[in-house]
């Protein structure tokens, strides 16, 4: 990516500590892409909780109740996965096109490896030119809008927080 390899720790930083295993539910997503069974309309007010373990539990449940609503709206199939970023990158499943996945199923399998999340994660970038671009540039502000979107609550700074506090840590090292 030609990009620094603390701004890359930066987010993995800032977005799941570094977790692999990191899993988020974007409940306004899903309220826009699950079909409105009542079983769906269940999880309308759920919340991430603070165990990664039930965080996977719950998405397992919603993507199985996507599954079984697909027979009525094919396009339910896949609302848990659109609606949930996964790895240590946070990417979004609706963005599984621009990590070079046709099928969000395909994106969510390769996101169960890190080897594979590397590759969603690159791809992603390599595919999101402005985004490349400004991580080149070290653009936070840039970054912090095209990585998190408009309403980005100061991601720029938590980024320029956690560069410096990586690179102190590796003076000290």
């Amino acid at each position: 990516l030609l990009v620094r390899p603390v701004i890359i720790e930066s987010i993995a930083v800032v977005e799941s500590g570094r977790r692999g295993d990191a899993i988020r539910f974007e409940k306004h997503w899903w309220k826009k892409l699950r079909f409105a069974s009542r079983e769906a309309k269940a999880f309308d007010k759920a919340k991430n909780h603070k165990d990664w373990g039930k965080r996977w539990d719950q998405f397992k449940a919603m993507d199985e109740i996507c599954r079984s609503d697909a027979l009525l709206n094919p396009r339910a199939r896949n609302a848990a996965i659109l609606c949930h970023s996964l790895g240590f990158a946070q990417i979004m499943g609706f963005n599984h096109r621009l990590c070079g996945y046709e099928d969000p199923r395909e994106w969510l399998s390769a996101n169960m490896s890190i080897d594979g999340q590397v590759q969603c994660f690159v791809a992603f970038i390599e595919n999101s030119p402005i985004l490349h671009r400004a991580m080149r540039a070290e653009n936070l502000q840039t970054v912090a809008y095209h990585y998190n979107g408009p309403k980005h609550r100061r991601y720029d700074l938590k980024l320029a927080r956690t560069i410096s506090a990586i690179l102190r840590e590796q003076q000290h090292a």
